[in-house]
Parts: C-alpha cells; sequence; structure tokens
C-alpha cells in the first residue's frame, strides 16, 4: 500500500540527485509504503540517466520550465494519500518520511512544514542563519497569526486530498508553495498546519551564506507578488529583530555567535528587500 508519494523536480541535478535519491533508499520508513517520483524540467546534462537508471523511482517529464508545474506534474501521477516534496539538490534524514506519516496519522495535519538544515561544512554566518530560520519558522507557526506562515518546497508535505479541493500550484519559479498554504488558510474550514522540526533535510547545494544571498533576492521578489494576491505578509523589522533575540537565547550564543546572528540577519534582510524592490538578480 503506498501511503506517501516524494515529488521531486530535477532540472540540471546531476550533481546532487543520487545524494537525493540515496537518502529516500535509506528511509526508516517501509519501502513499500512510499514511492518516489522525480519529474525533469529539461534537463541538459545527465539528471535524466540518473533517474532512468536509479531502480524504484518513476521518471516524468514536463517541458515547460517552472519547478511547481514539474510538481504538478507529479502530483498529477501520485498514488499516495500524502505528497512529501523535496528538491533534488536536498538529502533527507533517515526517519523524514517516518517523522511525516506520524504527524499526518496522529494530528491529520493537512500541510507540514519541515525543517531546512545546511552541510556540516556549512559557514559559521550560514549556521547561525540556519538556527534563526528555525526560530522564525517555529514562532511564525506556533505563536503568530497565521498571516505570516510560510512553506519551502525542499521540505513540504500535503495531503493529496488539498489539491483536489484547490486546485494545483500556480506557476511560480518560487514561493508557490506559501501560495497554497495561504489558499487553504482563505478557502478551507479550520486547515491543520504543522512546522515539523524533527523532520529534517539537508540542502547540499549550500555550503557557504553567499550561496543564499541569490535565493533570498529571489524570494523577496516573488513573496510580492504572493502577499498581493493572498492574506500572506513577511514579518516586520521589529518582529524579526524579536526572533533573532529569541534564537540568541535559545541557542544560548556568546558574544561572537550573537554578532555573527546580527551580520547573517542583516544581510538576510538586505538581500529580501532588494528583490521585493525588483533590484539583484531575478
Amino acid at each position: 500500500m503506498i501511503d506517501l508519494s516524494v515529488v521531486i523536480p530535477a532540472f540540471n541535478e546531476e550533481r546532487y540527485l543520487g545524494a537525493c535519491l540515496r537518502a529516500l533508499d535509506q528511509q526508516t520508513l517501509s519501502r513499500r509504503r512510499f514511492e518516489v517520483i522525480v519529474v525533469d524540467n529539461g534537463s541538459t546534462d545527465g539528471t535524466l540517466e540518473i533517474v532512468e537508471g536509479w531502480p524504484g523511482v518513476r521518471c516524468l517529464a514536463e517541458p515547460c520550465r517552472d519547478p511547481y508545474l514539474a510538481r504538478n506534474r507529479g502530483i498529477e501521477a501520485a498514488r499516495g494519500s500524502i505528497i512529501a516534496f523535496t528538491d533534488a539538490d536536498c538529502a533527507a534524514a533517515p526517519d523524514w518520511l517516518e517523522r511525516i506519516e506520524g504527524a499526518f496519522r496522529r494530528e491529520a495535519v493537512d500541510i507540514a512544514v519541515g525543517r531546512l538544515a545546511y552541510p556540516g561544512s556549512a559557514s559559521v554566518w550560514l549556521r547561525r542563519y540556519a538556527d534563526y530560520y528555525d526560530t522564525k519558522t517555529r514562532w511564525t507557526f506556533e505563536s503568530r497569526g497565521r498571516e505570516c506562515m510560510y512553506g519551502h518546497g525542499g521540505n513540504m508535505a500535503v495531503r493529496a486530498a488539498l489539491f483536489h479541493a484547490l486546485g494545483p500550484f500556480p506557476a511560480m519559479p518560487c514561493v508557490g508553495d506559501t501560495e497554497i498554504l495561504h489558499r487553504a488558510l482563505a478557502e478551507l474550514e479550520a486547515p491543520v498546519l504543522r512546522y515539523l522540526d524533527d523532520a529534517v533535510v539537508t540542502h547540499l547545494e549550500v555550503e557557504r551564506f553567499a550561496d543564499l544571498l541569490p535565493k533570498l533576492v529571489r524570494y523577496g521578489r516573488y513573496a510580492d507578488a504572493v502577499q498581493r494576491s493572498t492574506g500572506y505578509r513577511t514579518l516586520s523589522l521589529r518582529e524579526r529583530i524579536g526572533v533573532m533575540v529569541r534564537c540568541a537565547r535559545v541557542h544560548r550564543y556568546g558574544v561572537v555567535d550573537t554578532l555573527g546572528l546580527v551580520g547573517a540577519l542583516g544581510l538576510g534582510v538586505w538581500s529580501f528587500e532588494r528583490g521585493r524592490l525588483g533590484r539583484g538578480s531575478p
């Protein structure tokens, strides 16, 4: 019986895709209970050859180059009642699917967002930012109004029935996961949304804080579009500072770590706002 379908969009990901698929082969959840679907999004490197040669992986194609359209193609073919999303440059912890399945079973969850981590070789600034992001996500889901909630397609799970009720992801280079989360809040009666800090996926591609900054520019650019079309809003500067203080307290930072956190947060906010203002690389 297939309980979960893992959907992975892939575009020119031959460098990391093998590690992504190996991590799914090593899941503690029985392999009989989940399927893996990789949707090639027009790759021109060896991505397709890796997928086609990997045992037990379904390979689909979405010619229109957009990661959310690729996810929609996977959703259409999925057989599981829960659809888990990750990216081809990510590696899930061995208990990732077991954690997701347990939360959906215990709490009747509709959408779950898991924790993003970075490789052990990640820079100090990136590690500080990861601590902040985890603290912010937890605080947003547990303590704030729902208008601040967000998703990330690299580690997220959605009950399949929700897509039947709401329709697919919009065509969007990024933050479509936040859009559908807020569509669920607007159109469904009391959807159950959870942050699963114990369902961890490592973003292999990002090892330095500089690797993350262009992504934050992109998030800022498209987050503004989601904010205009839904009830979503980003945290204010005051709220971000409050989360930063909470992060430093929770992780027992000393002076050096706190200064690193302040620097990482400042650069992150600067990059995000550049995106919102239409500056920087798309």
